[in-house]
């Protein structure tokens, strides 16, 4: 009985689960280098959002929350779009984004450099 028991208490793992499932039920951790930039980026994609949202820079609220930081630096900050339109936007606004990011935010003063890409990855740090 109490080999039965143990078995009712132990969750067995999916074996026709994706291999995301059979990590998460086995307890697997990204490493914390990952996770602390992960965590960078996420913090540096809503101070993103929250400048632009408040600048009123000429930009949908769909398209600002659809943006993403993927690369930041002391000087250099990339962002993600989903659409060639809006990048080649904000591309032709660069200058004044660059400029609201340097004087509405602490965080972005030190940059010199904005970068827009187009990607039309899923994201995951919704």
């Amino acid at each position: 009985m109490s080999q039965q028991s143990n078995l009712t208490q132990h969750k067995f793992t999916n074996q026709f689960g994706n291999l995301v499932d059979k990590q998460r039920e086995a307890g697997y951790r990204l490493p914390n280098n990952i996770t602390s930039h992960l965590k960078k980026l996420q913090l540096a994609t809503n101070e993103f959002k929250t400048v632009l949202d408040d600048a009123l820079v000429g930009l949908p609220q769909d398209i600002v929350q659809n943006c993403q930081v993927v690369k930041f630096t002391s000087t250099e900050l990339t962002v993600s779009v989903t659409s060639t339109t809006v990048a080649n936007h904000m591309r032709y606004m660069q200058s004044q984004y660059l400029h609201e990011l340097q004087t509405q935010s602490v965080l972005f003063q030190d940059i010199l450099t904005l970068k827009i890409i187009v990607t039309n990855l899923p994201s995951f740090t919704r």
